[in-house]
Parts: C-alpha cells; sequence; structure tokens
C-alpha cells in the first residue's frame, strides 16, 4: 500500500502546505473516534519493516500480501493512535487504546483502510463508518 501520495495544495500555484504538529481526531460516525498524531519517517520505516517481516511468513502470495498490508495498517496504528471513543471491550466498559486492542480494532478492514486513508491526507470527506465492539478473546 502506498503512503502520502496525496499532498495537501494550498491553493493553485502549486504550493505544498505542511501539515501542522500535533494530534487530530478521525471522526467515524456513531461514536467512533480515533485521535491520532502525524507519521514520522521512523514510524514508516518500522511499519514497513513489521509489514516485511509478516509477509515473511507466507509462501502464498495473495496470504503474503494480506499479511503485509494488515501488519502495515496495525503497525501504523500501534504507533499513531493516541485514544480513541467509542471503542468497547468484552465487558462493555471502555476498551484502553493499547497494542492488542489497536490490532484487532484495525483487523476490520473498513476501519483500517479509512484510518491509512486519514493519516495519509489528514481532511474531511470521507464516508463514516460504524462504531465497533471488541470480541471476547479467549
Amino acid at each position: 500500500m502506498a503512503f502520502g501520495h496525496r499532498l495537501p495544495v494550498a491553493g493553485e500555484g502549486g504550493m505544498i502546505r505542511l501539515a501542522a504538529a500535533g494530534d487530530w481526531w478521525i471522526d467515524f460516525g456513531d461514536g467512533l473516534r480515533l485521535r491520532v498524531r502525524r507519521a514520522s519517517t521512523g514510524d514508516l520505516a518500522a511499519a514497513r519493516l513489521a509489514a516485511a517481516m509478516a509477509a515473511d511468513n507466507h509462501c502464498d502470495p495473495p496470504a503474503r500480501e494480506g499479511a503485509a498490508a494488515e501488519m502495515w495498517a496495525v503497525a501504523l496504528g500501534q504507533r499513531l493512535i493516541l485514544d480513541w471513543e467509542g471503542v468497547l471491550g468484552p465487558d462493555d466498559e471502555p476498551a484502553p487504546a493499547d497494542a492488542a486492542n489497536v490490532a484487532e480494532l484495525l483487523s476490520y478492514p473498513d476501519i483500517a483502510e479509512r484510518f491509512l486513508d486519514e493519516i495519509a491526507a489528514p481532511w474531511p470527506g470521507l464516508p463514516p463508518a460504524p462504531a465497533l465492539r471488541l470480541a471476547a478473546t479467549g
């Protein structure tokens, strides 16, 4: 999955507006919101490495691609998601935005795709996705 192909353009002169430092909320609708920070070069390198390592565990090309794509989203999410609202654990209490819960949340393809789109180009315009309830793990 390519990252950062769309740049925030400031007017017709072809100038590029650099993203301000800090964090922002991605609103998915129905109460689901993720507070994220901007990705650094180090974040991208770490996610690329994690994706490559996940792909190495599969010999079937489609499985390799799928594992790499999922790990790319999860690795970025674990580094960039600071907090969230609208995610409940198996006990119906708010789930912490920890590494395991981020991985589970981003195992939903629609959520992962939207997260990656917003991280690459943080401005509104994508349709909302439903809030999620994390499944009990056992």
